[in-house]
């Protein structure tokens, strides 16, 4: 019975590959669409392997670790996932992964599939799945403290909601949108010429066709980072006279852009700032040269116990580093080990994090 049950997996997965390569290559047809979306509503099952093919598809893009993805090691990837959520006949409920199923798939896998399937592991933090239908409007969904959710539309595009994140998707005839309010989310566009795909933030909007990209909507302004094709960024410049145009810049594959509050946006060409501004995804934190005041703001946004800063002076500690974002401690321990920096617990539960005093010596 397992056998066959396994055998009957296999085959959705493998189904569930066909779909995404379609998307990849130029996206469907409205035949094509309806059908998908058909597929999708026929099976919890169906929505999770999908879900694990993109999911893996997106970690293997931010990691690397194979230059070309080929249907088969898409699969053998997604066997290994298990950060994806089906759906039950009564509505949304939380996936919750089996350990030793999970050892028992991953023993399946060859051994470049299971290194790859480690590499882009993701805590398993119950990833909530939705699929939108493109004929409703007004689509809300939001993230807590610390969750992560994956969305299938209906076109076939899959949107990652990063924690403390609220998206609304909206379809319209000439245009897909969605409105990004506040948080971060990673956008994998299937390609529709007819209707471009546009994230909207209250600092600009991210025209795309069909792409992969990331977009941060912080209190600053907004960080949007190409992983693949590319995408146009509108804004508006800060000497615009009132009702202009606003400035659009092409951003491609391997690039990122900054657009402040203010109207001042910087392209950088790097693929390492893509990579830390994407590794979100698999639940760390990626700094580099940053400021104390923004990795503390930054780990507060996923864990319950808060981080402040009690002392000015640390303000200009800028740091480097790879951490977990659900572990705050291995943040302070760092600081007190390299930077001389106290920590305390507070009565409500806060680390508060100071300057350590010199000893003086008489």
């Amino acid at each position: 019975m397992s056998q066959m049950k396994d055998a009957a997996t296999d085959e959705i997965t493998a189904r569930a590959a066909e779909w995404f390569e379609k998307h990849r290559d130029g996206g469907l047809s409205p035949a094509e669409r309806e059908s998908f979306a058909q597929w999708l509503n026929e099976s919890p099952v169906h929505i999770r392997e999908y879900l694990a093919v993109t999911d893996a598809w997106g970690g293997l893009q931010v990691a690397q670790p194979w230059p070309e993805e080929s249907a088969e090691q898409l699969i053998a990837a997604a066997r290994g996932s298990a950060s994806v959520t089906s759906l039950t006949r009564g509505g949304l409920s939380t996936w919750k992964a089996n350990r030793a199923a999970r050892r028992s798939n991953r023993r399946r896998l060859s051994m470049p599939a299971m290194s790859a399937a480690a590499a882009l592991a993701v805590v398993a933090i119950g990833l909530t799945v939705w699929i939108a239908s493109p004929w409703s409007s007004n689509q809300r969904i939001v993230t807590a403290r610390g969750e992560q959710r994956s969305i299938v539309l209906a076109d076939g595009s899959v949107i990652q909601l990063n924690t403390l994140t609220r998206v609304r998707v909206r379809y319209e005839p000439d245009r897909r949108v969605i409105e990004l309010p506040e948080g971060e989310a990673f956008f994998r566009v299937a390609a529709d010429p007819q209707r471009p795909f546009e994230v909207v933030t209250p600092v600009g909007t991210v025209r795309a066709v069909g792409t992969e990209f990331n977009v941060y909507n912080h209190s600053g302004g907004m960080r949007v980072a190409v992983v693949e094709g590319k995408v146009q960024v509108a804004y508006a410049h800060p000497d615009a006279s009132a009702g202009s145009s606003p400035g659009t810049v092409p951003v491609a594959a391997h690039e990122s852009i900054e657009v402040r509050a203010g109207g001042k946006a910087v392209v950088a060409p790097s693929e390492q700032r893509v990579q830390l501004a994407t590794a979100w995804m698999q639940r760390r934190l990626a700094f580099e040269n940053e400021r104390l005041d923004v990795i503390v703001s930054e780990f507060n946004r996923y864990n319950r116990q808060q981080m402040r800063i009690a002392d000015q002076a640390l303000l200009e500690y800028r740091i480097n580093g790879v951490f977990n974002a659900d572990d705050p401690g291995a943040l302070t321990k760092y600081l007190q080990r390299l930077l001389n920096v106290e920590v305390e617990t507070s009565s409500d539960n806060e680390l508060v994090l100071r300057q350590k005093k010199a000893v003086s010596v008489f």
